[in-house]
């Protein structure tokens, strides 16, 4: 496979993961969250940790609606 005109070995193409959340964690709780699906993500597609890149999307709340209806924070 060729990233960015580099070829690499499939354990180190880069992944990337969008979180979407109603509201956004703390830091603490946000560092926790991203070290367990670094993880899991690494583990699940056999690849370094190093190569797993996690974005937090802004917070849902106020802006997403599933099935026609608006996610509010807190939920109704």
């Amino acid at each position: 496979p060729i990233a960015e005109g580099v070829k690499m070995a499939r354990p180190e193409l880069p992944v990337f993961v969008t979180v979407l959340k109603r509201a956004l964690p703390g830091p603490a709780e946000m560092t926790d969250e991203i070290t367990r699906l670094t993880g899991s993500v690494a583990d699940l597609l056999r690849r370094n940790r190093t190569c797993v890149h996690v974005a937090y999307a802004p917070a849902a709340s106020g802006r997403l609606a599933f099935g026609g209806k608006l996610v509010t924070s807190p939920p109704l």
